[in-house]
């Protein structure tokens, strides 16, 4: 147990950061966007989307992810209200890479993944339902398990890390 708390402890394992950074979180990322509405007359992006699931899960918080959701967005807004400029501010793909990190750091990815993709009505407004990974069984039951196996690693990433 102690040698699995250093492997993903990011001062302990100079290395996990940028591989979390670089390769994984890109890699769900892709997960996210397989049908993701983009070529709407407005760009949509996932940290809106994020954001929009997080407002609904605070008016009527049911499951454990809703609970945790809005938490987890309020931390990443007040880590970026920090950043040294505008542009980091309000720079999407950082806020959602980060708030990646701190679903890993919280063990908490499956359970957001569970609350986000649960409620088919309010995902018809981001998503493509017929090209959306997420609501296939099948792509969904692997992505379950993977993110399952990810909830259960103890990581330590400093998730300021972005805004510095």
């Amino acid at each position: 147990k102690q040698q699995l708390q250093q492997l993903t402890n990011e001062e302990k394992n100079k290395r996990l950061g940028h591989m979390v950074r670089a390769e994984l979180c890109p890699a769900i990322t892709a997960v996210f966007m397989e049908g993701f509405k983009t070529k709407t007359l407005i760009k949509k992006h996932l940290w809106e989307f994020l954001e929009a699931s997080a407002k609904e899960k605070k008016k009527s918080a049911g499951d454990l992810g809703g609970m945790d959701l809005p938490k987890a967005m309020e931390h990443i807004n007040a880590v970026f209200a920090k950043a040294r400029s505008k542009q980091q501010q309000g720079n999407m793909d950082l806020k959602f890479r980060t708030w990646l990190v701190h679903s890993l750091n919280t063990q908490n990815l499956y359970n957001f993944v569970q609350t986000l993709f649960n409620d088919r009505h309010f995902i018809s407004e981001w998503y493509t339902a017929p090209n959306t990974m997420l609501l296939k069984p099948a792509p969904r039951g692997i992505v379950d398990k993977v993110t399952q196996a990810l909830s259960r690693l103890p990581f330590q990433l400093e998730v300021e890390a972005e805004v510095w």
